[in-house]
């Protein structure tokens, strides 16, 4: 497929996803994807962020906290004390 710009054809793809990236040469040597390195994270291959410094190392990817996960400490890194966060518990504050 040849795309059209500035009026120049230049070969490469329009950049639509379709079945089959995940094994293509060009996304896996330009580090544009990555596997996940966490076995939270149950997909087999990752976006990059398109922006890469290499003085900047990448983070990758982690699953998103499910609801409450972190709700003990945050109130704790508050000031609350264990019989306060336990009290919210049983009135189902958290």
């Amino acid at each position: 497929m040849a795309l059209h710009l500035c009026g120049t054809q230049c070969p490469g793809e329009s950049g639509r996803h379709r079945r089959g990236n995940q094994n293509d040469v060009q996304i896996l040597e330009n580090r544009m994807a990555s596997a996940p390195e966490r076995d939270d994270v149950t997909v087999p291959l990752i976006l990059n962020h398109p922006i890469q410094i290499t003085s900047v190392p990448q983070v990758g990817p982690t699953r998103a906290p499910e609801l409450g996960e972190h709700s003990e400490d945050i109130l704790k890194a508050l000031g609350y004390d264990d019989d306060v966060i336990a009290s919210m518990k049983d009135s189902g504050v958290i």
